[in-house]
């Protein structure tokens, strides 16, 4: 495989505790290796001639006194060029690519030892083959963390992901279909110096 590309990107601050940054990329990686398809239920790493990708990513930063929200947005366009052998997939996005992904969390910290944070995350749909047969459909999910003092050095830690259960496929073969973790929830306690 060899890389090719470029990026364009900006970092602005307007005003003291809010960042803003956008980035603009191509990029072409040759030989490509990726798992083709060959017959029903066969599937071999070969190289590709091309996947070329081209996209962009944003972001805001915005702090004030002991809140804080980070977000990000970004979109992408790959596609195999292909040729010969590899021509029936040329045009096509390659395997778990999704065009859209998003993030964005927002906390509240107001001394070093307490913080409470919320984080919400979006990846759009995307083929879990080179043929675009199997899709895995987008998801969202919410997490939680909690950070408070008890007792001298010893802080109560608190942690949960996936928070609505959203069903998250991770694999989807023929309809045959691997899930990601449900909602999973965490306690610790944690003792600092």
């Amino acid at each position: 495989e060899r890389l090719e590309g470029f990026e364009l990107g900006v970092d602005v601050t307007p005003v003291p505790g809010v960042g803003l940054s956008l980035t603009a990329f191509d990029n072409r990686v040759k030989n490509a290796v990726a798992n083709v398809t060959l017959d029903t239920n066969l599937r071999q790493r070969r190289n590709l001639p091309k996947i070329e990708t081209r996209g962009v990513e944003a972001g805001l930063r915005v702090a004030r006194g002991p809140i804080r929200f980070d977000g990000s947005v970004s979109y992408s366009d790959p596609r195999v060029e292909g040729e010969g052998a590899s021509l029936a997939l040329d045009g096509n996005r390659p395997p778990q690519s999704p065009r859209w992904m998003a993030a964005a969390s927002i906390a509240y910290a107001p001394s070093d030892r307490t913080r409470i944070a919320l984080s919400l995350r979006h990846v759009g749909d995307q083929f879990e083959d080179d043929l675009e047969t199997d899709v895995l459909p987008a998801f969202t999910t919410l997490g939680a963390y909690a950070q408070v003092p008890l007792v001298g050095q010893l802080d109560l830690v608190l942690r949960a992901e996936n928070l609505f259960d959203e069903t998250i496929v991770t694999r989807n073969d023929g309809g045959d279909l691997d899930l990601g973790a449900p909602r999973t929830v965490w306690a610790g306690l944690r003792y600092g110096f």
